[in-house]
């Protein structure tokens, strides 16, 4: 049996974008993509696709992905693939479309008003 591999990121901050439980900062990302090249064939979304589809990939290939589509993800994780030549799978959050999602809402409420994410499971949970 062999197997696919991607590393997946959500949130990211800066100055633009506040800290939140596992965001990355753009320093975060640079460093985790050089550990993961030392140690990894780190391959973009397109060659990821053509050995996939040729039944090429190696247990080493790894691609990035980044859910929700992310306005963080745009503004951060980007242009360091941009710098680097890298392209990456990035998913569109779905189930807007079928219903209101408040995931990102509730993230956004914690982040910003809460000193903790214990602080705030205490009061709604």
């Amino acid at each position: 049996m062999s197997f696919t591999h991607s590393i997946m990121f959500h949130h990211f901050h800066s100055e633009k974008h506040l800290p939140a439980q596992g965001s990355l900062s753009s320093d975060d990302f640079s460093e985790m993509l050089d550990w993961l090249g030392e140690r990894y064939n780190l391959i973009g979304a397109n060659e990821y696709l053509h050995k996939f589809n040729n039944s090429a990939l190696e247990p080493q290939d790894i691609c990035l992905s980044f859910d929700d589509a992310l306005l963080c993800q745009y503004d951060i994780a980007l242009p360091i693939l941009k710098e680097r030549r890298l392209d990456a799978f990035f998913f569109v959050c779905s189930s807007v479309l079928n219903k209101q999602d408040n995931l990102e809402i509730l993230r956004y409420f914690r982040t910003n008003l809460f000193s903790s994410i214990d602080d705030f499971y205490e009061q709604f949970f």
